[in-house]
């Protein structure tokens, strides 16, 4: 009932715009036809003048717009409650996250709120409950909700256990489905920060991320270290000390080791290619493991350096982090200066994390 009344509100309003535009231009005509064209002609430059015409089209595309925004909300209520197909419901889904990037609405808002679409949309996140791409779609809105107005939003995605479903979602679906939903936790920990670090904890979120660091996926494996540096600087002391019990400096140090190992590989790879001109010209001369290489780094399939310095960036974000109180921070310099004596070979390395980031003020 409420829907309908704003919807006739709307629609009322728009009317009556019209009917006044349509009662200006009805005013002037009378006068032209007492005082003469010229007269006609001098009024209407001055509406135009003083901008009461363009006012009044504004108003209209105004609250047309707001009613149609409206209706778009409406509708995806409307296809998630009524099963709608899959093609349909990612359509309209994404049509609505994409007026939703638009940018702050305080109407729209109230008919997000007054439609319980928050619910509606986490509910998709059940594992077997709809189809990864209405799924995606589903997670991605929800995370333009959160951008769109984090102060409401964030609070409400977590009440519809939005990082529950998530993190389960993670069992069950493939690698590049994983990867979707690393992006839509990171943006959430970005935004919500500690409150959400703390909803990962209660959902035995923490282990399931830091696991993800051991996948063979390089994509995967960055964006999962990027969802650990954002814990290490939003969580609260349990979350990282679970960060420490799960060895993620040891993992952090050994990606970083790997990677260093590969760009050694691929450094080689170029100087073999730039000595043998016969060899860079087929695949079937000389080395095939470097042509390999070589080809692999011309597509750009590696990136080099992304888990460059990873425990020191890792020390950096939980030195200037804002989960931990000062003495939180003290208390735990013993134990992370232990462990990475414990992992990394290299003792300046060692020296500047102690030097640089442990002991900075």
């Amino acid at each position: 009932m409420r829907q309908n009344s704003d919807s006739r509100k709307k629609i009322e309003s728009i009317y009556n715009l019209i009917q006044f535009l349509e009662a200006q231009v009805q005013r002037l005509e009378k006068m032209s036809q007492s005082r003469g064209l010229k007269y006609y002609v001098a009024s209407i430059s001055s509406k135009i003048r003083g901008s009461e015409i363009e006012r009044i089209g504004q108003s209209m595309e105004t609250e047309l717009q707001s009613w149609l925004d409206q209706q778009t909300v409406r509708k995806v209520a409307d296809v998630i409650s009524k099963g709608s197909s899959e093609a349909e419901q990612v359509h309209t889904i994404n049509s609505f996250r994409e007026l939703v990037q638009k940018g702050y609405n305080a109407v729209l808002q109230d008919t997000i709120l007054s439609a319980g679409l928050v619910e509606k949309l986490a509910g998709l996140l059940v594992p077997g409950i709809a189809a990864w791409e209405v799924v995606e779609a589903a997670a991605f809105a929800l995370s333009a909700l959160i951008d769109f107005n984090k102060d409401i939003f964030v609070s409400l995605v977590l009440m519809a256990k939005m990082v529950k479903h998530v993190l389960r979602l993670m069992s069950s679906v493939s690698d590049d489905h994983v990867l979707v939903l690393i992006s839509v936790v990171n943006n959430m920990l970005s935004v919500g920060q500690t409150i959400v670090a703390d909803e990962i904890f209660a959902c035995d979120g923490v282990s399931k991320i830091v696991e993800l660091l051991d996948h063979d996926s390089r994509a995967l494996q960055l964006a999962v270290m990027d969802c650990i540096f954002e814990l290490a600087y939003c969580g609260r002391v349990h979350v990282v000390n679970l960060l420490f019990q799960l060895e993620v400096i040891k993992k952090l140090a050994l990606l970083q080791e790997n990677n260093a190992t590969k760009e050694d590989m691929f450094a080689s790879a170029e100087s073999d290619k730039n000595k043998s001109t016969e060899e860079q010209e087929s695949p079937l001369g000389g080395s095939s493991d470097s042509f390999i290489l070589i080809q692999t780094q011309e597509k750009g399939s590696v990136e080099e350096g992304s888990f460059k310095d990873a425990v020191t960036k890792f020390a950096l974000h939980l030195s200037i982090g804002t989960g931990l109180r000062k003495r939180e921070k003290r208390a735990l310099k013993q134990e992370f200066l232990k462990q990475i004596k414990e992992v990394l070979k290299d003792d300046t390395e060692v020296a500047n994390i102690t030097a640089e980031v442990l002991w900075a003020p």
